[in-house]
């Protein structure tokens, strides 16, 4: 799965987003929107890493 297929599909599991929401942004729009994503997957690792402390 390529990048964007992976971008897509995370934006439809985590936030219900339909694929063509993204698909249809602008490439300045979809860029910020990835980083956004990683950001917040780093930050659900980090709460279940603390978690089980």
């Amino acid at each position: 799965m390529d990048s964007e297929a992976s971008v897509a599909y995370a934006l439809f599991r985590l936030k219900k987003w339909k694929p063509s929401e993204y698909y249809n942004m602008g490439a300045g729009e979809r860029l910020i929107t990835r980083a956004f994503l990683k950001q917040e997957i780093q930050d659900l690792k980090e709460e279940m890493k603390n978690k089980g402390r």
